[in-house]
């Protein structure tokens, strides 16, 4: 047997109140072969030598042995459900929420047994992890306080130390320049709260610990579940069908959403190819928690765009509970690019994303989608933009293809509506639509981390759920 040169860090600081039983436990969930656990044990002084070796094997022999159900099948005994902690510790743009819940689906699909919780920046809506059934707990942070007060922050008070895995988001190794100021000093923080039985590491790098990685399947399959109150609410408001939800856009710089007057046509056109359906016109004015805020948007402009179209309903500032449920009643959810869309393909919702400017469209929870491309030779623009669109964001305005060039593409957003409503419309056929229109439209390929996402997917034949 060849043993591990090192072992976690949390050893070295908890060694010497480990119980014999712990030991065990921690041995046993490694992967060392049944014979060589004893000598794992002692070598790593896990137990007092006073333990003896008879005892230990009986206590090894208990930990391993599979139970049965009554079919015969085997299971995983209940004392061997493991726990990780995933650090998503980041800024507080929603769709860094989403993308949290669907590394929690990764890791929960292959191992139903896994508790995973996830650590959040206390200004996301953290509470949205209560709709994700393969997330044990959620754990607001505070990082400014943490920043300050180091592992004596009271919001650290509720989160175990301990865990079988850590595992931090893959941005700490391929953007580490965004990790500045409190940001930066919070991670280093939790980095020394936060230790690991088994194995700790930034998601997708080697790591440490004694274990073997934890296993992954990249874009699992998952669903969210919307609350039975906020369903509720939604029968008894918006009962329509069809009905297409749609976010004016988010909590970024005006400059990167289109106008009202633009919104109005792309709508009018959407109402002449589907004459029967109804707008949900959703987002929030309400910028005091500095979380979820559609700030361009005014209660103004909505009443004008429900107004003007008629068949519309007002659904600002219904709260984020509801929000959800709507997007799960929609036949389609429209909108520019921003994090909340990430919601509508977790509650099953094609998402017909209006895109444009700094960032591309992810897919995810396995769902088809429809982006409408620019035709822009520095789309996506987050390293550099067009000098017409940085003078038009100096003087507040939307950049070119959120604005002049966007009414061109309404047809093609119309035709994307129909290729969503379309049931037989599945993710393989969105994403080849997606890389053909990015390479016909001269985009900027290198900067559309998005296809290799899509890539991915595809290569994931196996479909694995989480849910």
């Amino acid at each position: 047997m060849q043993l591990p040169l090192r072992h976690s860090r949390c050893f070295e600081k908890e060694v010497s109140q480990v119980e014999a039983t712990d030991a065990v436990d921690v041995v046993s969930k490694s992967g060392v072969h049944a014979d060589d656990e004893l000598e794992v044990v002692v070598r790593w002084g896990l137990l007092e030598p006073n333990v003896a070796a008879d005892s230990l094997r009986s206590l090894l022999s208990a930990k391993v042995r599979p139970q049965t159900t009554t079919d015969g099948k085997s299971r995983r005994p209940m004392q061997d459900k493991r726990t990780m902690l995933l650090n998503w510790l980041y800024y507080r743009p929603v769709g860094h929420a989403v993308e949290s819940f669907a590394a929690a689906a990764d890791y929960y699909a292959p191992d139903k047994n896994l508790r995973v919780s996830v650590l959040l920046n206390s200004e996301t809506p953290f509470e949205l992890a209560a709709n994700c059934p393969w997330i044990h707990a959620a754990y607001p942070v505070n990082v400014d306080d943490v920043a300050e007060k180091g592992t004596g922050a009271q919001c650290l008070e509720a989160i175990p130390r301990v865990w079988d895995y850590v595992v931090t988001s893959e941005r700490r190794f391929l953007t580490p320049h965004v990790y500045t100021g409190s940001m930066a000093r919070c991670q280093e923080v939790i980095d020394e709260f936060a230790t690991a039985r088994m194995w700790k590491g930034i998601r997708g790098q080697v790591g440490e610990g004694i274990g073997p990685i934890p296993d992954c399947v990249p874009f699992a399959k998952f669903r969210m579940v919307p609350h039975d109150a906020a369903k509720r609410w939604v029968a008894a408001h918006a009962n329509r069908k069809p009905i297409f939800t749609v976010m004016l856009g988010g909590a970024s710089g005006a400059f990167l959403y289109p106008r009202v007057e633009t919104w109005i046509s792309i709508l009018k056109a959407l109402r002449q190819r589907f004459p029967a359906v109804c707008f949900a016109i959703t987002g929030s004015t309400d910028s005091s928690a500095r979380r979820n805020t559609t700030l361009k948007y005014s209660k103004q402009d909505v009443g004008e765009i429900v107004d003007k179209l008629g068949n519309a309903i007002d659904c600002y500032d219904i709260g984020i509970d509801s929000q959800l449920a709507l997007l799960e009643a929609s036949d389609l959810f429209v909108s520019a690019h921003t994090g909340f869309a990430f919601l509508a393909p977790c509650v099953g919702t094609p998402w017909l994303a209006v895109s444009g400017a700094h960032w591309p469209d992810p897919a995810y929870a396995r769902n088809p989608f429809y982006s409408v491309l620019p035709t822009c030779p520095e789309y996506p623009c987050y390293t550099g933009m067009l000098p017409e669109c940085q003078s038009r964001k100096g003087r507040g305005e939307p950049v070119y293809c959120m604005d002049t060039a966007l009414e061109s593409r309404i047809p093609e957003i119309v035709e994307g509506a129909a290729r969503c409503l379309d049931p037989t419309f599945d993710l393989a056929q969105a994403a080849q639509v997606y890389e053909l229109q990015a390479k016909a439209k001269g985009v900027k390929l290198e900067r559309m981390y998005t296809l290799d996402m899509l890539r991915a997917h595809m290569l994931n034949t196996q479909d694995p759920s989480a849910t």
